[in-house]
């Protein structure tokens, strides 16, 4: 795996750089296939003493994850040129501007203008999409290492590896109760040896590295029954993308305590308390979310189908909408365990969604040790196929779904989905 990663130092600045992330993506997935097979078989024997120490276990876990991560910082972003955009919004909050008032074109901004920015932002004409705590860090970034790359994804890595850390705690947890599970650093290689969390986060930089400890932090407090810190940690992880709001609906429980409905209401508070700080900028704090979450669409699978069917977007886009809340409704109605319903919530979301870019997956990603499907591991591996869209635009400056890439992306997915449903094979 490390092999792979640094083979990014030895590939010429082009568009070919795309077709090398693709395959370094395919060999890392497949080695950790491998790896996970054989944690299995390992599992089985474990009584004859084949199963590692949790010491040294957690050694070559968090070492190895530590480096692979590391080894691609320096590098410059191959995936995606969102970090640009975080380090503009940086230095527009560091010289005493509102983020959300100007678009990186707007003239206003002229004086902020340097080498690389913001002419490599994408969409420049478009206001900054990102929550108010995806803005403080990438203020205290800009603080810290001015417009360098390097050290805005040095930071996320640090708060991946606090994702490992907690990953590892939960499922330390759910060991103790669950006394079929494997150990618990074993379980954590489904995340940290992923080449998702690796490359989007330790190569391109996204700051959805910042919203997921606090995710788990979420999970974890409900674990330990700790239902408001839990609502709390939720609502800060939506600060920094509004994901996690999709399951506040299960801090409610009509069964047990109606008292509970409140709970539901935290994050969502949070996350608009959040944005008063930046309110003297009016609607333009929101107008790049309406145009987000209304017209774009990229790599979706039954959102292609609703538009196929349709022939409007617009209409794709409502139908989606409506079919991912009745799906929520579904989960929501489910007697099952907090990790479940967030799994399946999540699944449901991607399922349904206009707009899929593969390091959206890492919030499901992170999930999937706590709760194993093969169909989300097949999906999560392929997902890396999506951007053979990203080399047909550097090359021809056209950016559209290739059909045969949908399919090969998502039929394995949606028959591995269809058996597990049927058949209920997802158990470690």
């Amino acid at each position: 795996m490390e092999m792979a990663y640094f083979s990014f130092y030895w590939i010429d600045p082009s568009a070919n750089r795309v077709l090398l992330f693709i395959a370094v993506h395919v060999l890392a997935y497949a080695l950790l296939a491998l790896l996970i097979w054989r944690v299995g078989v390992l599992h089985a024997s474990a009584d004859s003493g084949a199963l590692p120490s949790a010491p040294s276990t957690r050694t070559w876990v968090l070492g190895f994850a530590i480096l692979f991560r590391l080894t691609l910082i320096f590098h410059p972003p191959v995936g995606s040129d969102d970090i640009y955009r975080y380090v503009w919004d940086g230095k527009v909050a560091a010289h005493g501007i509102n983020p959300y008032r100007y678009a990186p074109s707007d003239s206003a901004l002229t004086s902020l203008h340097s080498e690389h920015l913001p002419s490599r932002v994408n969409h420049p004409t478009m206001h900054t999409i990102y929550p108010p705590l995806a803005q403080g860090f990438f203020l205290v970034s800009y603080k810290i290492f001015g417009e360098s790359l390097t050290g805005m994804k040095f930071l996320l890595v640090l708060a991946d590896i606090v994702s490992i850390l907690l990953l590892m705690r939960i499922a330390m947890f759910l060991t103790t109760q669950q006394s079929h599970r494997p150990g618990h650093e074993l379980i954590a290689i489904l995340y940290a040896w992923s080449p998702l969390p690796i490359l989007y986060f330790g190569l391109d930089g996204h700051i959805d590295a910042l919203g997921i400890p606090f995710f788990l932090l979420a999970i974890y407090f409900v674990l330990r029954s700790r239902r408001l810190a839990s609502a709390v940690t939720l609502g800060i992880s939506a600060l920094t993308k509004v994901y996690p709001l999709i399951v506040a609906p299960f801090f409610f429980n009509f069964r047990k305590n109606w008292k509970t409905i409140f709970l539901v209401l935290v994050a969502p508070a949070i996350l608009l308390l959040g944005y008063v700080p930046f309110w003297d900028s009016g609607r333009e704090a929101f107008t790049s979310f309406r145009v987000f979450s209304s017209e774009f669409a990229f790599n979706g699978s039954l959102f292609k189908l609703f538009y196929l069917l349709t022939g409007s977007n617009a209409q794709a886009h409502l139908i989606s909408s409506i079919a991912f809340c009745c799906w929520l409704g579904v989960v929501f109605s489910l007697d099952r365990p907090f990790i479940e319903r967030c799994f399946l919530a999540f699944v449901g979301f991607f399922v349904v969604s206009p707009l899929v870019h593969p390091w959206y997956l890492t919030w499901l990603a992170v999930l999937l040790p706590l709760r194993w499907s093969t169909s989300v591991f097949v999906f999560l591996g392929l997902s890396v196929l999506s951007n053979v869209t990203v080399y047909q635009y550097r090359l021809g400056g056209i950016w559209q779904d290739n059909i045969w890439v949908l399919k090969l992306e998502y039929i394995p997915f949606y028959l591995l989905l269809v058996r597990e449903a049927f058949f209920h094979r997802h158990k470690l």
